[in-house]
């Protein structure tokens, strides 16, 4: 309950007697039921405890002289009655009255509790009218119940709600809009749609709301959807089959128990599901995975399953990788950050203090190489402006491997253990029986036909090589699997050979797709909505005056390192720093023929790299493209160069930026070093093995033109400078 009453106050013209200034008093009753008698004493002079000022009458100012009244009395109620400090038994604080003033009526309002007849003024200096107090009943606040009714599908999920207590109708409501109106209460089922967030709540008949009891704040998180990115597929491989297991790493709350079924690859409908998430002896093939969530929402993704391997070079299911020797740097992405700002990768945390990018002009061309196993990939360019875009890619290698499917025979070589070998017969389309051509097996073997290798005959399925052998009856070579039959019999022979893990793919961008920063994303999976990895590119930017950057470019045409590069290869960067020559000196002196000492004197011009700058990324880069001696070229503006010793690499402050130095020499035309070397006689200064100071005899000398000037090559390989 909560209550007020009013007061008014007139003042009038004293020329009665005796006079009785009297007492206010008003009488409440706490909402513990403890009944209060709240009094204020009028008195003349200064007011104090329960207390308040007489203000005198004057002719003509009444109305002023009744307001001033008025206020005396709240401010010495608020002072003695508000009770902002100790509690009072019987909770009059909770009460929280207050006293205010509009002309001579003061209105005294309680939050809690009811003011009582018999509030009374009984002196007769003023007039006092107190009205009989008004009390109302507390409001009562309408509850909402909101719970999973436990169907539903992909888009939606329905929940119960039901509503009790305030005064019905009830106006449900979901999100601002009204769903229900005029609604009795009782349980009714609403459809939420699925990853989103429902704020939910009920106003009563009399206009009051509910209190925001439903999960959090009122708001009901109605669980997302399942995608077919949250499962992973992880294979325990055995003979010509695979043990499935599909893992869940990030568990959606609310949508168990999760449900499998395994189908074949074209299969349009799941197949009988089941709760465990493992396929025991799955054979070799692609299938498609079907999950489903207790609200019967059904996903599905290509899965492929590789029981056996190449016996020379094995098979990886999954595979992607982007070299170092590309012109960008990639990591794997771990997260929503982008990172247009920051040359980080996602791989690393740190606090940075400079920001650095990979620089790049206008007119760059941006060639990215990738290794993949997968069958749909997608590149995009997301640009710092909020743009993006898609980016075409070609393959350029296929290295999957080959396969083979030929007629042969078999026999009972002993027991458990059957032989198979060739006597010609047809070469079949791989997988089908299309015959294409003649076997061209016989007698022999296929060069596929090592111990190791799992094949898959047509009537015994896949099968292991265990052996190789020749039957002298037969005259024929043939290689043994675990099986047992009867007696010979025609069949077929089906096998994958020189199987590698990827295929090669290659992405080329112009920086002028760039207007100042964007970085490269690398999506590798089955589908647009099964994607399994995604890499993303170090943050690009695109820079005007290099007047102040190193131009460095690389190319080759040889494998080098996780690479292989069918068309060859060529990479830029721009940092900055500077590069200049540096001077490298060597003297001995030695005994000659004539026991004159002598002198060897060589002399060679270097150039050193500096780089105030760099993240590891980059200088992890830059070391592998400088150190290309053979089979490749680096161009250091536009010197050919080739990296002498290792990189010098200071790190700077608390931070993964370092500074870094490289000594270079030159290379090309036939050269590693330019370099000048000559024997002298310490007596003479002239060219000579001794102390004779002229060229030994049988010695020719020939002129080198190079870049650096002009040289005298000796027959015993020296050189020599001249003007």
């Amino acid at each position: 309950m909560a209550g007020t009453i009013k007061i008014r106050f007139t003042v009038q013209e004293l020329d009665f007697s005796p006079l009785t200034r009297g007492r206010v008093n008003i009488k409440f009753q706490t909402a513990g039921g403890q009944v209060v008698d709240m009094f204020e004493d009028l008195v003349q002079g200064a007011p104090s405890a329960y207390k308040f000022q007489e203000v005198p009458y004057q002719v003509g100012l009444e109305s002023s002289t009744n307001y001033g009244q008025a206020v005396n009395y709240a401010n010495a109620f608020n002072r003695d009655w508000s009770f902002t400090g100790v509690q009072l038994t019987g909770g009059l604080q909770q009460a929280n009255i207050q006293a205010s003033v509009v002309g001579n009526e003061v209105t005294l309002t309680a939050q809690t509790g009811t003011f009582l007849a018999g509030s009374i003024y009984n002196g007769n200096v003023l007039i006092v009218d107190i009205d009989p107090p008004s009390n109302t009943a507390d409001p009562v606040t309408p509850v909402i119940s909101v719970v999973k009714e436990g169907t539903g599908y992909c888009s939606v999920i329905n929940y119960n709600v039901t509503a009790t207590a305030g005064v019905a109708p009830y106006s449900l409501v979901v999100n601002g809009v009204e769903q229900i109106p005029g609604w009795n209460g009782n349980t009714t089922t609403i459809a939420l749609a699925r990853d989103s967030v429902a704020k939910i709540w009920i106003v009563d008949n009399d206009g009051n709301l509910s209190q925001p009891t439903v999960e959090s704040n009122g708001k009901v998180n109605v669980p997302r959807k399942l995608s077919p990115a949250n499962f992973e597929t992880v294979l325990t491989p055995a003979a010509g089959s695979a043990d499935l297991t599909v893992n869940w790493p990030a568990p959606v709350a609310g949508v168990t128990p999760i449900e499998y079924s395994l189908t074949a690859s074209d299969a349009v409908a799941a197949g009988t599901y089941q709760t465990s998430n493992v396929f025991p002896g799955v054979l070799d093939g692609t299938y498609k995975l079907w999950i489903r969530d207790v609200y019967g929402c059904e996903i599905s993704k290509t899965v492929t399953v590789v029981g056996y391997a190449d016996a020379a070079n094995g098979s990886t299911l999954k595979y992607f990788r982007i070299s170092d020797f590309n012109s960008l740097s990639f990591s794997r992405r771990s997260s929503g950050r982008k990172n247009y700002d920051t040359a980080l990768s996602f791989e690393e945390a740190v606090g940075l203090p400079k920001k650095v990018f990979f620089d790049f002009t206008a007119e760059d061309q941006i060639q990215t190489q990738f290794k993949s196993s997968f069958p749909f990939h997608q590149v995009t360019l997301f640009k710092c402006d909020g743009t993006k875009e898609d980016l075409n890619f070609l393959e350029i290698q296929q290295n999957i491997g080959v396969a083979e499917k030929v007629d042969c025979r078999t026999y009972p070589v002993s027991t458990g253990v059957t032989g198979v070998y060739f006597i010609g017969g047809d070469l079949y389309e791989p997988g089908t029986l299309t015959v294409v051509g003649d076997s061209p097996y016989s007698s022999g073997l296929p060069s596929w036909a090592e111990v190791g290798q799992f094949v898959s005959l047509g009537a015994l399925g896949t099968k292991e090589i265990k052996s190789i052998g020749y039957d002298t009856d037969l005259g024929v070579l043939y290689f043994t699997v675990d099986a047992s039959i009867a007696a010979a019999a025609d069949d077929t022979v089906q096998a994958t050979y020189n199987r590698h893990d990827y295929n090669l793919f290659r992405v080329d961008f112009p920086m002028s797709k760039v207007s100042n920063r964007a970085f490269l994303r690398i999506e590798a999976g089955y589908s647009s909505s099964e994607i399994e990895v995604t890499y993303q590119s170090e943050a690009i930017r695109r820079i005007t005056d290099t007047s102040k950057y190193l131009k460095i470019q690389w190319s080759g045409f040889k494998n080098l390192g996780d690479m292989v590069f069918v068309d060859g290869y060529q990479g830029i960067m721009w940092v900055k720093g500077r590069i200049r020559p540096t001077p490298f000196g060597e003297s001995k002196t030695f005994d000659g023929t004539d026991e004159v000492y002598s002198l060897s004197q060589k002399q060679r011009t270097d150039q050193r790299a500096s780089i105030p700058l760099m993240t590891p990324k980059q200088w992890v880069k830059f070391g592998l493209v400088s150190a290309m001696a053979e089979g490749g070229t680096l161009l250091i503006e536009d010197m050919e160069l080739v990296r002498l010793g290792g990189i010098e690499a200071e790190e700077l402050g608390d931070s993964n930026y370092s500074n870094v130095e490289c000594e270079f020499a030159y290379t090309g035309d036939g050269l590693n070093e330019v370099s000048s070397e000559a024997v002298l006689n310490p007596s003479t200064g002239t060219v000579g093995g001794g102390g004779t100071g002229k060229i030994p005899t049988g010695t020719t000398v020939s002129l080198l033109r190079l870049s650096d000037g002009t040289f005298v090559r000796f027959t015993d390989g020296a050189f020599l400078a001249v003007g």
